[in-house]
This record gives structure tokens, sequence and C-alpha cells, in this order.
């Protein structure tokens, strides 16, 4: 077989591969030979990627970052001040377009335009080769973020949602918001086949970024989203139409679901949203992107195989289930079960939880905080795949 053309392949340009090039472009090795690979590298600002953390947070230069965020419920306006934590969002043109601008004259990354039609490796399994629209590559390893893995569609599935949504940036006349300060969830609002809910993230005193959102099975035609924002920035910031405009739309599905899979060891490396680095119960992915890149540099380093994406701890994939279960079996569930979980519980505990980062007695007493007979009838639905680890 020839030679290979670069230690590592990453295949897909998106938040996922560019993660990977920075993380190992800045760790030993920087001087490796990487070939990036993707249909189009062309930024496209059409995403906004939101994670929370404790400071420093990764990016923080790119990103917009708040310290206070309102929950609103049942006519409730739930408040909570961060002190651990800082909530962030990050959008996708400007993160891609930083890090395309860093690494693009980099001699030792070479970026191939082309369509990439399989993935597989050598046969006596010592290269990953991908073929594409212009010719066979190959490498020792390959990092994939462009299609399910083999094996995703036979693995364990009971409930799958969507979530999907669309938003607005806009820019008001004058200065409405508190840039500090987020709306995370607004529940108050027409529940439409499923949890419906309004975000709002204030980046100045007049420009915000407002974004309709749906977990349910259909995506919806997208003047239905549209309208919805319409009423909601009048009633809700007496925002009539002419008092702002819409500077960038942005749409898009996550897929919500409860399957169990863990990619077999191969020099194929699956990352992204395709190997099921979205959380199942909430849908956030980047925190999850940054972690599998860190921790596949940290292998390569090492002079160990990058690991596939292990999934998420048990219990909490336990957690997961039970929710995405409520939420698919009785939806009419969904608001108050979240109205519970802000009302009752220290919003840092909350954050703590859905980073996977608490311990099991202060998971219990969120637990102790919800509606009982939900959860109960979640878990004995689920009781085959809770117990068997599925």
């Amino acid at each position: 077989m020839r030679a290979p053309d670069a230690d590592l392949i990453i295949a897909g340009a998106g938040a996922a591969g560019w993660t990977l090039l920075h993380s190992l472009m800045q760790s030993p090795w920087r001087d490796r030979k990487f070939l990036m690979v993707d249909q189009s590298f062309e930024p496209r600002n059409d995403r906004t990627w939101c994670f929370w953390d404790k400071p420093p947070l990764y990016m923080e230069e790119l990103l917009h970052g708040w310290g206070e965020l309102d929950i609103v419920s049942r006519g409730e306006h739930l408040h909570g001040k961060l002190d651990r934590y800082r909530y962030a969002c990050l959008s996708s043109g400007a993160y891609i377009s930083h890090l395309k601008e860093r690494y693009w004259g980099a001699s030792n990354v070479t970026y191939l335009e082309a369509e990439i039609s399989g993935l597989d490796e050598s046969p006596d399994g010592e290269q990953a080769v991908i073929q594409t629209s212009r010719g066979e590559r190959s490498a020792p390893w390959a990092v994939q973020s462009i299609v399910s893995p083999p094996g995703w569609d036979q693995a364990p599935l009971t409930n799958r949602l969507l979530q999907h949504f669309l938003g607005w940036e806009i820019v008001t006349d004058s200065p409405r918001f508190d840039p500090n300060r987020a709306r995370l969830m607004d529940f108050d609002t027409e529940q439409l086949g499923g949890l419906t809910f309004f975000y709002l993230l204030p980046f100045s005193g007049n420009r915000a970024l407002v974004e309709h959102t749906l977990f349910s099975g259909e995506v919806l035609p997208a003047a239905v989203y549209e309208e919805a924002i319409r009423e909601w920035l009048e009633t809700e910031w007496g925002l009539q139409e002419g008092t702002y405009r819409i500077e960038r739309k942005e749409q898009g599905v996550i897929p919500m679901e409860d399957r169990r899979y863990r990619a077999p060891d191969s020099r194929i490396i699956h990352t992204g949203a395709v190997a099921g680095l979205a959380k199942p119960s909430s849908g956030y992915t980047f925190r999850q992107i940054v972690r599998h890149a860190k921790s596949m540099t940290e292998a390569l380093v090492a002079g160990d195989p990058p690991p596939q994406w292990p999934g998420n701890p048990y219990r909490f994939r336990i957690y997961d289930m039970m929710l995405l279960d409520l939420l698919v079996k009785e939806p009419e569930w969904g608001r108050e079960v979240f109205h519970r979980l802000f009302e009752r519980n220290d919003l840092e505990r909350v954050l703590a939880f859905l980073n996977q980062e608490t311990r099991v007695v202060q998971e219990l007493g969120i637990f102790l905080s919800m509606p009982p007979g939900p959860f109960f009838r979640a878990i004995w639905r689920m009781k085959g795949r809770i117990f068997s680890g599925a």
C-alpha cells in the first residue's frame, strides 16, 4: 500500500472537525501532518452553540456570556445569579472563521475540498482510508463527523424526539435588554404538540438572539416559528414590527434519543452529533465535542489510539432515558417538570446536574423535587433497558 497522506485525517469541517484540529495544533502533535476533507470550507453563520462551564471558558475571546438567567413558567419569573458557572454562546460563523484564519496557512495542514463517499480500514488494518470525489486518501487514523457510524441504526432505541428551532438575531430601535441577563427558557406560550419554549440571549442593550424551540416529533413550517416569535416579542417585550430589524436567521434540528451505542475500536473514530454527542435530554452538544477532542488529543500525544466517544455515565443515561420517555409518552408533563426543576432547586445545582457534575445525593434531592407519578411510570416503561444497562 502506498505511503499515508497524513498522520491523521479529519473528515468534516464543522464544529467537531475544527475543534479537533485546534486541539491538536495546541498540543505536542502540532507539527504532524493533518488532512481535513469536506465539500466546502466556507464558514456559515447559521448556528449558535451554547454551553456553560466554570471560567475560564473555552474560546472566551469569541464568546458572549451571561451571569444571570431567567426562567419563565406558569406566570412566574424565576431568576438566578451564577457564581461558579457562566452561561455562554458561540456563533458558528465567528468560531470557524477564527480557526480557519488561524490555521489555513499552516504548512502541515492540507485542505481537500471534495465529496466523501466512503470510510474504511485498509485490508491489513493499519490505515484509515477514505474515498472522495478527488481520489482515495489514507492515514493511520481518521476522525469523522459526517455520517452515522456502522451499527448505529441497530443500536437499542426506545424513544426519539426532535429538538427543532428557528431563531432571529434582531436589533431594536432603542435599548430593551440587560446584556448580562439571558432568558434561558420561557414556557408561557402555546405548547405545540410537545414541550415548547422561547429563549432570548442579549448581546447588547439593543441586540439579541431570540429562538422558538420545540421538543416534538415533527418539524413545523418556518412560518409557524416566525409568527410565534413575532407575537412573543410584542407581548413579552413590547416590540412591535418596525421597532426592530432582523439581521440574521438560523434554523436547525437536533435528534434527542435514548440510543445506546459505542462504536467498535477502529482506525475510524466517530465524533460530533452523528456519534451521539448530543445530550439526549437537552440537545446540548458543543461542550461534549470539546471534551472528546481533548481526550483524542491526549491519547495521540501519549502514543495511544484515539478513543471512540464512550457515551455518558450509566446513571446519567438512566436520567436521560426517564426524561425522554416522559416527554414522548406524557408531553403534557414537560412544562411542569421543568418548572419544578428550576423553581425548587438552586440554579447552579441544576446546571451542574445537566453537565453531569453532581453527586448521587444531590441528584436524589433534585428528583425528590419532581412530580413522582410521571417518573415512576417512565421507570416502569423503561425498566428493561434501565436494569439491563442497554
